[in-house]
């Protein structure tokens, strides 16, 4: 290839195993005033040969403007002169300060380029350092290319030029770049594994009138993201509640519609952006039951009071179990009371909070829940 006057731009190009006096693959030359530049982009040189300068590429400036020569991502390998400059050699007879300039490209052996101070690692260059090329053969696109092989330095080293969009071949040019005239597609890093969140801990059915709460604690481990859901299962795996996650350490749920004097089992998983969890254990069993304790309850200014009736139980000790609004399980109260003869006993607390109670006697016996709201 041989320019004479005006700019000049040698992009996504292949030259293997020219021979001419100067440049054996390309002799670009400038005559005159502000005749532009000269660049080689994303091109392939190798196996030319110059009988005197410039084995793959000759550079002379003779006009009277500052031009600038450039080669960018391109990659020389193979190319000998017979005088200077294997694979470069720029010539400056009139403008002193015209410059060439070399980045991200390659070159196979050490000392080919004259004009330009080239070395490795500077300025993105590879310096002595074998291409890594195929053979001359179609690979796809209307001629034919050099490939670079697996583990090519060419691969990944080249940097974006605005403009030039696809390779020789016509492939897209993707970021990271290739150098030289075939872009390589270099594909990213795998996925890392998603992890599921682990199994629910602690699961705790709570029995009612035809109901029970159900509470857990949260796993050990939620894997890749945070538990955003949780499923409550009940015996052979039918959905009884689908509930938020809160940030409180303990979870709950109020199963309703349940069969009294059956017996119930729950198992708890947690919900990610990695898909559903591992099952919790399942809970001991969970018998809901007609209460023989029936309570009512009310509020006063800050004051709770609830009144209960348990004829059966006159003279029985029976313990309030209670909860405030939210993901919370039922602790024992204080304030343990006796029934009286009548079989009633009253039970007061000092709270402006919304609050589930209900009683318990020490053989198990349990009253009605009362939702007693917030002041």
């Amino acid at each position: 290839l041989f320019t004479y006057q005006g700019e000049t731009r040698i992009t996504n190009s292949t030259f293997v195993g020219n021979t001419a006096v100067n440049g054996g693959a390309m002799s670009l030359k400038k005559f005159g005033v502000g005749e532009g530049d000269a660049t080689v982009r994303f091109s392939t040189l190798t196996g030319n040969t110059a009988t005197g300068n410039g084995g793959a590429v000759y550079f002379r400036q003779d006009g009277s403007a500052d031009d600038t020569m450039a080669i960018i991502n391109s990659a020389f390998g193979g190319n000998s002169a017979g005088s200077a400059g294997a694979d470069s050699y720029t010539k400056y007879f009139v403008a002193p300060t015209s410059t060439t300039t070399v980045g991200s490209s390659a070159f196979a052996t050490a000392g080919g380029v004259v004009g330009p101070t080239v070395a490795d690692g500077v300025d993105g260059n590879i310096v002595g350092e074998a291409l890594g090329l195929g053979a001359l053969a179609d690979n796809g696109g209307p001629t034919r290319t050099l490939l670079p092989a697996a583990g090519s330095p060419l691969i990944g080293a080249g940097v974006p030029i605005a403009g030039v969009t696809t390779d020789q071949r016509g492939v897209a040019r993707t970021v990271p770049m290739t150098i030289g005239a075939v872009q390589i597609f270099v594909p990213g890093p795998p996925p890392v594994p998603t992890v599921v969140a682990g199994p629910p801990r602690d699961v705790v059915g709570e029995p009612g009138d035809r109901s029970a709460v159900v509470s857990w604690l949260p796993p050990l481990s939620s894997g890749s993201f945070r538990v955003t859901t949780y499923e409550v299962v009940m015996n052979d795996g039918v959905q009884a509640c689908l509930v938020p996650a809160s940030t409180d350490d303990t979870q709950s749920c109020v199963v309703e519609d349940l069969v009294n004097d059956d017996s119930y089992v729950f198992r708890v998983r947690g919900l990610t952006g990695a898909g559903w969890g591992a099952f919790s254990a399942a809970s001991e069993p969970v018998v809901p039951r007609a209460p023989t304790i029936l309570v009512t309850g009310s509020r006063s200014g800050r004051e709770v009071r609830v009144e209960g009736v348990a004829p059966e139980l006159a003279g029985a000790e029976v313990t309030p179990w209670y909860r405030f609004r939210g993901p919370h399980r039922y602790r024992a109260g204080d304030g343990v009371r006796t029934v009286s003869v009548d079989g009633t006993f009253t039970w007061q607390r000092m709270t402006g909070k919304k609050v589930y109670v209900y009683f318990r006697a020490s053989d198990g016996v349990r009253s009605n829940r009362v939702t007693i709201p917030a002041k």
